[in-house]
């Protein structure tokens, strides 16, 4: 989103003379549904909605405002006039699109996270963004499940704590267009080839640069396993979606689709470093001088009192937040822990799986093309 010098740029932007035009960033640094983020109903005070109102994008937003947004949240708890506050078609696209990615790190995965709410004249649309982790890359280590991730329950806790999808999907009439946008990503994307040709394309271009590369923070035979990964998902993914749809398989609960997936191939968040290993055969320039008490990389030291990550414990009185669900089967990857309202990572295991950059671009890509195609093109005045 703009900062507020950016506004006046924005189409119908918040810069625009005799109406408010709002921003709001959802929940953050995994507070999960704390703060108002998972967007359930308290009351009417904007403090009960704290994580939503400090993340107004635009600084000149009031609480007079702010009352646009407690509005909206209190007509959606209560499933009326939800066409008046929401721009329902856009969500439910968004909706079908996360869903077939099993993105979970975001609104569906319980921290309530990764989102924007941008309104124009009392109407809200959800601008996400973070999905670097789809393709059940957050939360997920079961391949089974991930493919048979059921569409008409697709958050890791209950509906209930969850009224941007739970509330729309009580409606029959949203209910079938959500089901029909899953559809027609499976129709043109899925079994017309798009999928496949576009993963197939992208590693034509790259797939020479990934074997020849003298720095690579992985094998190219690892970068291979994780590039069928990504198709094997999208395959067995459409499979489980399509029996969902025609009720040869359970839509609120997890299904028996067969897959061969290894989730593990197609790397994941590895550790306090955002995955990436060494590469391979790298060597500290002679000469480079080192801070004092540091270690050349290969017989590494901790400092006195440093534990190494893996179980990492965090200050005595922090808690998981309440409410962040952890439904069965679907842990943290890796040895993640939550605590607190942050994520914390471990980095115990050297895997050089979990450092499949290019792998990861890979998989960027597709969400990307799914997601623009299907979300609305909006055209806004000038």
């Amino acid at each position: 989103m703009p900062n507020i010098d950016e506004r006046n740029r924005m189409p119908n932007g918040a810069g625009a003379q005799g109406r408010f035009n709002g921003g709001f960033r959802g929940g953050f640094g995994g507070m999960g549904a704390r703060g108002g983020a998972n967007l359930k109903y308290t009351d009417d005070s904007p403090s009960s909605y704290s994580v939503i109102r400090e993340g107004a994008v635009f600084k000149t937003t009031t609480d007079k405002d702010f009352e646009k947004v407690i509005e909206m949240i209190k007509n959606l708890n209560e499933g009326t006039n939800l066409d008046n506050y929401l721009d329902v078609d856009e969500i439910l696209r968004f909706w079908a699109v996360n869903t077939f990615l099993v993105n979970l790190d975001g609104y569906s995965g319980g921290m309530y996270h990764n989102y924007y709410l941008y309104e124009e004249n009392g109407k809200f649309t959800l601008l996400p963004w973070d999905f670097n982790l789809s393709f059940a890359g957050f939360g997920m280590n079961d391949a089974s499940r991930a493919v048979n991730f059921p569409i008409d329950n697709p958050v890791t806790g209950s509906l209930e704590d969850a009224p941007l999808i739970g509330k729309l999907l009580e409606v029959p009439e949203y209910k079938e267009r959500y089901h029909g946008y899953l559809k027609e990503i499976l129709e043109k994307y899925i079994y017309s080839g798009v999928y496949e040709n576009s993963i197939n394309r992208i590693n034509a271009l790259i797939g020479d640069y990934v074997k020849n590369d003298a720095t690579a923070f992985y094998t190219f035979e690892e970068y291979q396993k994780g590039v069928q990964a990504i198709l094997t998902f999208g395959k067995d993914r459409a499979k489980s979606i399509w029996a969902q749809l025609d009720g040869t398989q359970p839509s609120t609960s997890y299904g028996s689709i067969e897959t061969t997936l290894n989730l593990s191939d197609m790397g994941g968040m590895g550790g306090m470093g955002g995955g990436m290993q060494p590469p391979r055969n790298m060597q500290i320039p002679d000469g480079m001088p080192m801070p004092d008490g540091a270690q050349r990389p290969g017989r590494m030291q901790m400092p006195d009192g440093m534990q190494i990550p893996g179980r990492m414990q965090m200050p005595d009185g922090m808690q998981i937040p309440d409410g962040m669900p952890m439904s069965d089967g679907i842990q943290p990857p890796g040895n993640m822990q939550f605590r607190g309202g942050f994520v914390m990572f471990s980095d115990n295991r050297q895997s050089k799986n979990q450092s499949a950059v290019l792998i990861l671009s890979v998989a960027a890509f597709v969400p990307g093309l799914i997601f623009v195609a299907t979300f609305k093109r909006r055209k806004y005045r000038t």
